[in-house]
């Protein structure tokens, strides 16, 4: 374990009667951050256009979900497995529905499909790697699109400053996220794993500062 991780929680801190307790509100936390996208995506129906909302936060969930379905297959966790799995498929949907309303849709489906091709090399490189060096690599770079997903709601971050309205921010997602990576970051204890932990931790501060920004600017119709 690394210096930085030796000073966080370990699982051993916690009774084994919470472990039930922390699974079912990750499991739901993030099943409901998952589909927190749904409300978006009928305003895109219904105006035909993705209007200032980001494809980011949207396609780095996608990319995130994979990264953490697979790096549960390496680390023989079931559950991380499942939960994921399914924010493969429904962020893989809103994204389809992204793509069909976007005004730049070749540039936006190159995006998808160079991303895809790097994470798959990268999945099929630790998947050939020894156990314990493959848990490393891909958790190291699962660590960090964990970050790089929290901080992608702020994407629009201009246009929120600009209209003076957090309208172009998806406040439930955001609401998940603070719920998720609190939830993650306990279960990232009980495993005593800091590729759960750390990039968790950051993303429960991450969401706060977000859902500050989005009680400072609050939308018209919020």
């Amino acid at each position: 374990m690394t210096p930085a991780a030796s000073i966080l929680l370990k699982a051993e801190d916690l009774g084994e009667t919470t472990v039930l307790g922390i699974q079912a509100v990750a499991l739901i936390s993030t099943l409901l951050q998952y589909l927190s996208p749904y409300p978006v995506v009928l305003r895109i129906l219904k105006l035909r256009s993705t209007g200032d909302y980001s494809y980011v936060p949207y396609l780095f969930t996608f990319w995130n979900a994979w990264l953490t379905t697979f790096y549960g297959i390496i680390v023989k966790n079931a559950f991380m497995l499942f939960v994921n799995s399914f924010g493969v498929v429904t962020s893989a949907a809103f994204m389809i529905i992204f793509v069909r309303h976007y005004p730049r849709k070749l540039h936006l489906r190159m995006i998808i499909f160079f991303g895809s091709v790097i994470i798959s090399a990268l999945c099929y490189q630790a998947a050939a790697l020894d156990p314990a060096t493959g848990r490393y690599f891909l958790g190291s770079i699962q660590l960090a699109a964990s970050v790089a997903c929290y901080i992608s709601p702020l994407a629009t971050i201009g246009v929120v400053f600009r209209k003076r309205s957090a309208e172009s921010l998806p406040f439930l997602l955001l609401l998940m996220n603070l719920c998720s990576s609190f939830a993650w970051f306990l279960y990232g204890v009980l495993l005593s794993d800091e590729f759960l932990q750390v990039p968790n931790f950051i993303g429960f501060l991450l969401s706060i500062v977000q859902l500050s920004i989005y009680a400072i600017f609050p939308p018209p119709r919020f």
